[in-house]
Formats: C-alpha cells, structure tokens, sequence
C-alpha cells in the first residue's frame, strides 16, 4: 500500500475564493458556538430548541455568517433529538462568505474540562 500525503497551506486571504483576515475571525463563532451548547447542556438545558437557539443568535451575531444548519440528534442513530438526554450530537454548517465551514460535537456529556469560556 502507498499512501501520498498532500500538504495545505492556507494562505492570507489574496487568492480569490480564499477567505480574507475578517472572515477568518467570523469563522472562530463555529467553535465558540459549540462550546456555548455544551455549556449550556452541561449546566442542565435540556430543551433542543433554546440551545438551537442560542448558538444561532451567537453565529449570526458575527458579518459575513450565514447559516446552513444547527442539528441535535443522537450519535449513533442520527435521529433527532427532542431533548438533550445523555450524548447528544450538535452538528453545525455555517458560511462564513464563500467558505462553508462544518463541526460537531457531543454535548450533554461530563468532562473534567471545567474552564471558563467567553463567547462572543
């Protein structure tokens, strides 16, 4: 078996369709978001709709993001959750100009990760 590895290299915004220093800040509310849900479930919310609607209102609180999608739902099956009861997963896609950008994570989980976190 031969494996080739392909180096990518991001650069600083001047090629067109590359994202420019702005937008690569807005795109840091991906991760922020996803914290924001797990805190939220961590800390004990557990309606789908209130932490759908938090990491919405912190996505599109930064320019250039539109979003594509914010889905709950549970890890293995993929069905939908209707409240957050054990691993739950958050699955983003948000555009943050030409760039689509993707995460996710289980939220509703315990973690020795207590740290403190700012969102905006």
């Amino acid at each position: 078996m031969h494996i080739d590895y392909i180096v990518v290299i991001k650069g600083s915004g001047g090629r067109k369709g590359e994202p420019g220093p702005d937008e690569r800040k807005s795109a840091l509310c991906l991760k922020k978001s996803i914290d924001l849900a797990y805190d939220m479930a961590r800390e004990g919310e557990k309606d789908v709709n209130n932490i759908k609607m938090a990491v919405e209102k912190l996505i599109l609180g930064h320019p250039f993001t539109k979003l594509d999608y914010i889905n709950l739902c549970h890890p293995v099956t993929l069905e939908d959750a209707k409240t957050i009861e054990g691993e739950t997963l958050l699955a983003l896609a948000v555009w943050v100009g030409k760039t689509r950008l993707i995460d996710n994570r289980l939220i509703g989980t315990e973690d020795n990760g207590d740290q403190k976190r700012t969102y905006r």
